[in-house]
């Protein structure tokens, strides 16, 4: 399958979306009832095929989804036109090139789609996402890191995040080769799909990073995206009050904002960049741990050795040898 077969196979009609053009509707109270939400019935829709870990559908056209929950993440990519989703009540439009993440047991329903209205389903087990995969991610950027958090705190309190990802290059091509993937696999498909998946949410952590810091909800709120970049960046010698300064803010409300929306401290957020970067240079180099203690902003080789084994629960050394250098 190539790009044009993929575009043709995505707008045909299946027997389902003719019936449904014709006002023969699914009728979804034979479902399980999980709920209700303003006097509506809120069903139980879906399931995981024996084995899976990532399933891709795409969402039927011409007919409105009630309210409804998962027992799985569900990732809605918008292939073309546009489609609403209501969560939790609350209506927003997702629009061609972008995303949402919407967390299990999330109440959501989709409201009715036309004919160019092509919306692709990616439904994530919750395993899958919070493990196997979280952990292929770079550790390296406290961004990454702030967006991990977000997926894990945002699950706690059954949400969604969206992306505004309608400029972004790369994600298409992404999304287009893991659709022709799927509904066309290969030989060595499983591994191509899972890094396919890889790619598409480490690109999604860069459109986090720029969404957040141009369209906050709130006009007056302070965006904490470009202080964790700064961090990233000054890490060895910024202090609280010089970052505080940089970014004309009071050191304390500086340190509430941290707190509140990553769940670390300045002094926190230091040491993990630092920590991180220490890790990088015992994989990738082979200089004295002394010099990477310098590196990453270390004059007392004891304190160095002292801050990594509380980290990583080892030595330096340890660390380098235990992973074959």
């Amino acid at each position: 399958m190539n790009i044009q077969t993929l575009s043709k196979f995505l707008y045909t009609l299946t027997p389902h979306e003719k019936e449904y053009k014709e006002g023969k509707f699914y009728d979804f109270s034979n479902g399980e009832v999980a709920g209700k939400i303003e006097n509506q019935d809120v069903y139980r829709l879906g399931d995981f095929n024996k084995g899976e870990t990532i399933m891709v559908k795409r969402n039927s056209r011409f007919q409105k989804v009630p309210p409804h929950v998962h027992s799985f993440v569900e990732i809605n990519y918008m292939y073309s036109g546009s489609c609403e989703q209501i969560i939790n009540g609350k209506s927003l439009f997702l629009r061609q090139g972008e995303m949402i993440l919407i967390d299990c047991e999330t109440i959501h329903a989709i409201g009715y789609t036309n004919i160019n209205d092509i919306m692709i389903n990616l439904m994530i087990h919750k395993k899958y996402l919070n493990n196997s995969f979280l952990n292929r991610l770079s550790n390296d950027s406290l961004v990454s890191r702030f967006f991990i958090n977000s997926i894990n705190e945002k699950a706690n309190h059954n949400s969604y995040i969206i992306f505004h990802s309608s400029e972004s290059r790369r994600l298409p091509i992404f999304v287009n080769e893991l659709l022709c993937e799927y509904y066309s696999p290969s030989l060595n498909s499983s591994e191509i799909l899972d890094n396919l998946f890889v790619l598409i949410i480490s690109e999604l952590v860069n459109v986090f990073g720029h969404d957040i810091n141009k369209k906050l909800e709130n006009p007056s709120q302070f965006s904490i995206i470009p202080v964790l970049k700064y961090i990233e960046s000054n890490y060895k010698t910024s202090t609280l009050e010089g970052t505080a300064s940089f970014f004309n803010i009071n050191p304390n409300y500086l340190t509430t904002l941290l707190k509140q929306q990553t769940g670390y401290s300045y002094k926190k957020l230091i040491l993990i960049q630092k920590m991180k970067s220490a890790q990088k240079l015992l994989i990738n180099t082979d200089i004295a741990v002394k010099d990477v203690a310098h590196n990453v902003g270390y004059d007392n080789l004891t304190f160095f050795y002292k801050k990594f084994k509380e980290f990583y629960k080892c030595t330096p050394n340890e660390y380098r040898s235990q992973r074959g250098y």
